[in-house]
């Protein structure tokens, strides 16, 4: 991603770096001492010969310590490296030249004698030479290579030749001098012949294949019109521009060839597009791009560029994306923000820094990074042979991706990926450059000689997958109270690690594990461990709901090895969405639908062809003005009451396909934490639609009950629904109507025909009244409003004017004795005109009868003739003991669990099949006072109630 400025004058921001220096800093230079010492990895160590400085041997050693120290390598010879000196005492006394045997590896031999006492250091011997700096006149404006240290990397090697680098962008313009003789050539093509020579399915593709105009000549179109068109050459010379040729800039990598996959129509004015990226990707893959760089994104998860981008690292290919120019997640808010591709798994993702060597500030970061490198201010090629200057992650890719090129032609035996970890574990860490940004910017910033130079493991987590724990209600969804498993896999891609340490660690309170550290003997190079015998446990706390939990795992060995990895899971939303053919509808498990939080507008609404048109749902349940539960807006008008809350194991559960319908929910929620409360229970089903006749409505169905031996009376129930119904005019132009028929009433707009209504398809007395949000909701929805409204019988059927509107619409009044059900129903619908609704309307009573039929209205069919049933809890509340008593309608197993108000598991009184008829359980003893809740369950179905224990 780029953002392109005007070419402008440049002052030299480099000074030409001096010598290099004899002991390099990074993890494990040459001297230091520590039990599994690395010695740092240098080009131009002399064959054979290292200096070695004996340790002061004291008054009690003997030289046959230090004779034991030479015999542990093939010593040639050992004479004094100072021979005027030796002897004297001096600190140039104790210092050799020790010639070893021919092929020995001066730098292990180096490590073998460091671990002796008897040496206080040993080293390899370099030659010395004037520092390499390419006759390229405009490398002074490249500010980033001695950042880098591109320079002194180019003292270890100067060739990538055989390295090709995928360039998936908007074209490459060869033509241009620093880019001509980079570009790769296809030598299984035979060009200007019209046939696909290397059957690969493109013809005549010599250096590469244009998707966007599906033609082989991957360049900017002189013709076109679309100001990003010349961003894939201004990328490509970062990543290949060709060094040492006397002209325009330079790149790390060394003639590293350049394969150009436009997937770009440049012909589209102002356009900056790209459609056809994973098709690049693939090609590249498929035809030898050892590197593939990615210098686009977007916030949009896509499956088929996920499958491509793992075809090609399946490959061995190492993919480079840029993490995104949002800067924090572009809307300021300081919510991390993910780009794809540089989100998706294998890939690796390139944040932006400046020349402060700081996070840019345009720059998105997150734990989805995986390093940074320079990306403001950078000179580039650009469009008619120029060059301009610009900002944006769209550059610190190829950056990345041209060190690991170089890196590559280091070693021609790695992979991509491997050669991509190399850059990866050799960066420059953000501990003291940026702390603010530590753990969101990667391992840290590109450092080219560090990555030809270092030796390291490199271990990362390949794949993690999170499952439901025992005890968990096996909906697929991380819910509440709930333990999670993670089952991972780790490779080493680089060198060989003994004593391995995997330690996790959860930042969020909400996410608590109970076995975080792993232990691993050895892991060899590209040797793999997983943790499938024991899985990580999770247990997330009753307020986890929608969140997002990174797990952060520190990743070691005994030679002092450091790194880190995130792995994410997402807690189960608040809300599900249900869809069907022609509509869809969020619901949730504490009586809101439409949105679950209105304040952050969490939630799908109701959505009918394509047009949201559904602000607010919400239950509202009462018997008096002063005993109302809701959780629809409250007394200020703009957050919602929560009155009803989810209860133990009733969290909400979707089916795709449902057992009765192409998508259905179900839940269990109840108001006996307010105060006062009305101790209703309900059990939540809703169901959608695909079929012809069915899919124009959604049906709620709500099994209310009372949670004690009181009986409910006088209880009035329904649902309050704000309608933002747009069409031709916003919602502040809506109308509104009731027909008494069918129990429905409506919203619409005028012009586009578009209707939103609800209907009571259940039966029983109906009550309905329309409100001005203007003049009765923005300013407070207060209880007493509430009870009016939901009381007040059907009113204000006959509005007048266009404004924005909601209604309240449901049953009552109701009588539910101890241990007995009523059942409710709604529909929730659209239509084209009120004809085209109240056809909707009948087709959901229908539907609605046939489900009732059929089931329990919970989703599954009835376990047998008769009815499961609850019959009572006596006593309660209780101080010794309770009797939880029940109906089975056939033999079946049974399960009765306990509850404390945290969602543990603190009894388990019964659990085995039972026979048909009346049975009792009981459950008490020694514990604690408190409220607790039991689920019974039987069938398929389940009962929920509140058990309140006085000591």
């Amino acid at each position: 991603m780029t953002r392109i400025r005007t070419a402008r004058a440049a002052a030299a921001l480099f000074l030409l770096s001096s010598l290099v220096a004899a002991a390099e800093s990074g993890p494990a230079a040459s001297g230091f001492r520590s039990p599994g010492i690395r010695t740092l990895r240098k080009a131009g160590a002399a064959a054979g010969l290292i200096a070695v400085k004996r340790s002061n041997p004291g008054p009690a050693k003997s030289s046959k310590t230090w004779e034991q120290a030479l015999a542990a390598v093939p010593v040639i010879k050992a004479e004094p490296a100072f021979p005027s000196h030796a002897g004297d005492r001096s600190r140039l006394s104790d210092i050799f030249e020790i010639r070893l045997a021919p092929g020995t590896d001066v730098f292990e031999a180096c490590e073998s004698l460091m671990r002796n006492g008897a040496v206080e250091w040993a080293e390899p011997l370099y030659s010395r030479r004037v520092e390499y700096t390419p006759n390229d006149p405009a490398i002074v404006n490249q500010w980033y290579l001695t950042t880098i240290k591109s320079r002194e990397a180019w003292e270890v090697i100067r060739n990538s030749s055989g390295v090709v680098i995928g360039i998936v962008d908007t074209g490459v313009q060869f033509n241009h001098p620093d880019l001509k003789n980079a570009a790769w050539n296809n030598s299984d093509e035979i060009a200007g012949n019209g046939l696909d020579d290397d059957k690969n399915g493109y013809v005549d593709d010599v250096n590469g294949w244009d998707f966007g105009n599906n033609d082989n000549t991957p360049v900017p179109k002189a013709n076109g019109t679309s100001d990003a068109r010349y961003h894939g050459t201004g990328v490509a010379s970062l990543a290949g521009a060709v060094t040492d040729n006397g002209m325009g800039m330079a790149s790390t990598a060394f003639n590293a060839k350049l394969m150009a996959v436009k997937v770009f129509d440049d012909g589209e004015t102002g356009s900056s597009l790209i459609p056809d990226a994973y098709k690049g990707i693939v090609y590249a893959a498929d035809n030898g791009a050892h590197i593939i760089n990615c210098s686009f994104g977007d916030g949009a998860f896509m499956q088929i560029e996920s499958e491509a981008v793992a075809h090609a690292c399946s490959l061995g290919c190492l993919v480079v994306a840029a993490a995104g120019n949002g800067g924090l997640d572009g809307a300021g808010d300081g919510e991390e923000v993910v780009s794809y591709p540089a989100g998706y798994a294998g890939v690796f993702a390139a944040a932006a820094t400046n020349p402060s060597d700081v996070n840019a500030s345009f720059s998105n970061y997150g734990y989805f990074v995986d390093l940074s490198a320079p990306g403001e201010n950078i000179y580039v090629a650009s469009q008619e042979m120029s060059y301009g200057w610009g900002d944006g992650t769209s550059y610190a890719t190829p950056i990345t991706a041209s060190v690991a090129a170089l890196v590559k032609g280091l070693h021609p035996a790695w992979t991509g990926r491997q050669a991509g970890e190399q850059v990866r574990v050799s960066c420059d860490a953000f501990g003291t450059l940026d702390p603010g940004f530590a753990a969101k910017l990667g391992r840290g910033r590109v450092n080219a000689l560090r990555a030809v130079t270092v030796k390291s493991p490199s271990i990362r987590i390949e794949s993690a997958v999170f499952a439901e724990g025992p005890g968990s209600n096996g909906d697929g969804f991380f819910d509440p109270g709930e333990t999670v498993l993670l089952t991972f896999t780790v490779k080493n891609y680089l060198e060989p690690a003994q004593g391995v340490t995997i330690v996790f660690s959860s930042g969020d309170a909400g996410a608590s594990i109970s076995n975080s550290s792993f232990g691993i003997a050895s892991l060899g190079t590209l040797q793999e461990w997983s943790n499938a015998g024991n899985p990580l446990r999770v247990t997330l706390s009753q307020s986890a709901r929608g969140q997002t939990f990174n797990l952060r795992a520190a990743l070691g060995d005994n030679g002092g090895y450091r790194d880190a990895e995130t792995v994410t899971f997402q807690a189960s939303f608040p809300y599900a969405t249900l869809y069907g053919d022609n509509c869809a509808l969020s619901v949730t498990d504490m009586g809101r639908i439409g949105l679950a939080d209105i304040s952050t507008e969490t939630g799908d609404g109701f959505v009918y062809m394509g047009d949201d048109i559904l602000f607010e749902g919400a239950v509202v349940a009462g018997v008096s003005a002063d005993s109302l539960s809701d959780v629809a807006r409250g007394n200020d008008g703009q957050s919602q009451n929560l009155d009803f809350e989810v209860l133990p194991g009733g969290n909400l559960e979707i089916s795709t396909p449902g057992i009765l319908a192409a998508s259905q929910a179900k839940a269990a929620f109840s108001d006996e934490l307010k105060s006062p409360a009305l101790n209703l229970g309900v059990r939540f089903s809703a169901y959608a639609f695909k079929d012809e006749a069915n899919a124009d409505f959604v049906l709620l169905a709500y099994r209310l009950y009372g949670t004690t031996q009181a009986p409910l009376r006088n209880l009035y129930f329904g649902l309050f629904m704000d309608w933002d119904v747009s069409g031709e005019q916003d919602s502040w132009h809506n109308l509104a109507g009731f027909d008494p028929a069918l129990s429905l009433g409506y919203v619409y707009e005028q012009f586009s025909t578009v209707h939103g209504g609800l209907a009571a398809v259940s039966g029983g007395a109906t009550v309905y009244r329309c409100i001005d949000n203007e003049g009765e909701i923005y300013d407070g929805y207060t209880k007493k409003e509430k009870w009016a409204h939901l009381s007040g019988g059907v009113r204000n059927t006959a509005v007048t004017g266009e404004k924005d509107y909601s209604h309240l619409l449901g049953v009552g009044p109701l009588s539910i004795k101890a241990g007995d059900t009523v059942l409710v129903g709604f529909a929730v619908l659209g239509g084209y005109g009120l004809s085209d609704l109240k056809s909707h309307a009948q087709a959901a009573q229908a539907k609605w009868q046939d489900i009732v039929k059929q089931s329990a209205v919970d989703g599954r069919p009835e376990a047998g003739a008769g009815v499961f049933r609850l019959k009572g809890v006596y006593p309660n509340p209780f101080n010794a003991g309770t009797t939880i008593e029940y109906d089975l309608p056939s033999r079946v197993r049974v399960v009765l669990s306990i509850y404390d108000v945290r969602g543990r598991e603190v009894a388990r009184p019964v659990d085995g099949i039972e026979e048909q008829g009346t049975h009792r359980a009981g459950w008490g003893g020694t514990v604690p006072s408190g409220v607790y809740f039991f689920r019974l369950q039987a069938g398929g179905e389940n009962r929920i109630g509140k058990l309140s224990v006085l000591r």
